[in-house]
């Protein structure tokens, strides 16, 4: 390695050191407040086109909010009866701090208080049934509730004990009423938009760390990765299997139970974020009728391995790995191997780096021959270049006999370079 090269290196680390030492601040966590909107209890619920629908305030609960706890050695939660479902999801192993230190990252962080809520009839916003907590079971990892919401009797069952990071929620609906009722159940996932500035200067600023909804339909998955083009709602009819949003690291997706080509995705701009929401297809209860719906919620890390152990087609692909996926993956899959011994992300990288340059040494030594064969010919060039000034087409063929004589390839110094 020649001096130059010696010197490119220590003044690259150099920059990243100071930068990182001095300059750099991890963004910090956004304070949000617990105030949960909710839909007033409606007389006549009737089939209308799903608009977004501002939210009341709460009024008085009839029963006191009662709040239980899931916990698992990836992720802790607190359960709310005011909605039924998880109001906040700190991953244990992840944390704000890079340092393996302080509060746990929260996926479901939200200043409307209601990141995950309950959507029941078509056309209508978020609803409070007033879940009343059932006696626990033996297994610590399942929550059951009881609710009601007009003539509609709720049972509901969360259950912790599927994939790592994932919950599974079951819901019977009861028509306990004297007339039909028209339902479309669906689940709402809303999180605060990360409004941190991105750190760093020029070349070294990193990206912004924003979230945005993204939803598989049919065949086609479908992202939104500018949150400044969403409007306040958007839809889309058809074979939807799973809804979600996106940063760089996590993934929080709704997967459907039941796919049909009238399952409903929204998706848009609420007051403080974004959001996603999945519905099943409106259908009518009779009096006296039951049904039972069942959605998988997932609220983790981007790991390729958990997505694919829930043997759902596609789900993989709510990983962007760009436009250089066919190496990417390998990549990936190299860098965890790695990992699994080595225990270090760091020393992972190296050893990475390693395996590659060992690779690519034919190239690259071919491509060091060449460059050098290309510096020592370049008297004998400029000797042509001036012999052959005022004639470019015999400079032209000249310069390929002297190539072709002394077996050297122009472009060998820049085609290995390339892969």
């Amino acid at each position: 390695m020649d001096k130059r090269t010696l010197l490119a290196v220590a003044l690259s680390a150099a920059v990243f050191i100071i930068y990182y030492g001095f300059f750099y601040q991890a963004p910090q966590p956004v304070k949000t407040g617990m105030t949960p909107p909710v839909e007033s209890l409606p007389s006549a619920p009737t089939p209308t086109p799903s608009l977004p629908t501002p939210l009341t305030q709460p009024a008085a609960l009839p029963h006191p909010e009662v709040k239980s706890s899931l916990e698992t050695d990836w992720i802790r939660s607190d359960v709310s009866s005011s909605t039924g479902l998880p109001q906040d999801w700190f991953l244990r192993k992840f944390f704000i701090q890079p340092d393996d230190k302080g509060p746990n990252i929260n996926l479901l962080e939200s200043a409307s208080g209601v990141p995950l809520g309950l959507l029941l009839y078509p056309g209508r916003g978020l609803l409070q049934p007033y879940f009343i907590p059932l006696p626990p079971g033996e297994n610590a990892k399942v929550l059951q509730f009881q609710g009601k919401f007009g003539a509609l009797q709720l049972e509901e069952k969360l259950d912790l004990s599927g994939v790592d990071y994932s919950l599974q929620v079951t819901l019977d609906i009861e028509n306990q009423g004297g007339t039909p009722e028209q339902i479309s159940p669906g689940l709402h996932l809303g999180v605060s938009q990360n409004t941190a500035k991105p750190k760093g200067f020029l070349f070294f600023k990193e990206a912004p760390n924003l979230r945005f909804p993204l939803y598989r339909i049919g065949n086609k998955v479908v992202r939104h990765a500018n949150p400044a083009k969403l409007g306040p709602q958007q839809e889309e009819v058809g074979e939807v299997s799973w809804v979600g949003l996106e940063d760089h690291h996590f993934l929080r997706l709704i997967l459907a139970r039941s796919v049909s080509a009238l399952n409903r995705v929204a998706y848009g701009q609420s007051a403080d974020g974004v959001y996603s929401e999945l519905r099943y297809p409106v259908e009518t209860l009779a009096p006296g009728q039951k049904k039972q719906y069942q959605f998988t919620v997932y609220l983790g890390p981007k790991d390729p391995a958990l997505l694919d152990a829930f043997g759902q087609a596609d789900l993989g692909k709510a990983i962007n790995y760009g436009w250089f996926s066919v190496v990417a993956k390998p990549i990936l899959w190299l860098l965890k191997f790695f990992h699994s011994f080595l225990r270090n992300w760091g020393l992972a990288v190296i050893a990475l780096t390693i395996l590659i340059k060992i690779i690519l040494h034919p190239l690259t030594r071919k491509s060091m021959q060449s460059t050098k064969a290309m510096q020592t010919l370049q008297p004998q060039l400029k000797k042509l270049r001036e012999k052959y000034s005022d004639d470019r087409e015999r400079l032209n063929l000249e310069t390929m006999n002297l190539f072709r004589q002394h077996k050297v390839n122009p472009m060998g110094g820049c085609l290995p370079m390339l892969v």
